[in-house]
């Protein structure tokens, strides 16, 4: 560590860089945050959308295996990944609020 960091990490040994060499050493680990939101989001809703019993419905998600996300999207909620889920809900929550 250099000299002039020390007194601004805690001292030499410091866990602090270790904790975040992860943001550093992945370069799509911070991009990740952005898809895992979308996603959920999407099927957050699809949930929402549905009558039916919710165990069989996840079991049927859990079981398409490992595909890209937007091929999984597709299989499991029926369309593309997409921020316009979210974009909808974002302009009903501000019709409610008008």
């Amino acid at each position: 560590m250099e000299p002039v960091l020390r007194p601004l990490l805690g001292g030499r040994g410091t866990p602090l860089l270790a904790i975040y060499t992860h943001l550093v050493n992945n370069g799509l680990y911070l991009p990740d945050y952005t898809l895992g939101h979308l996603i959920s989001f999407q099927i957050e809703e699809h949930f929402r959308k549905r009558t039916g019993p919710m165990g069989p419905e996840i079991e049927r998600l859990c079981q398409l295996g490992s595909i890209t996300p937007d091929a999984w999207m597709r299989q499991g909620v029926g369309a593309p990944l997409s921020a316009e889920p979210l974009l909808a809900a974002t302009a009903r929550a501000l019709e409610t609020v008008k």
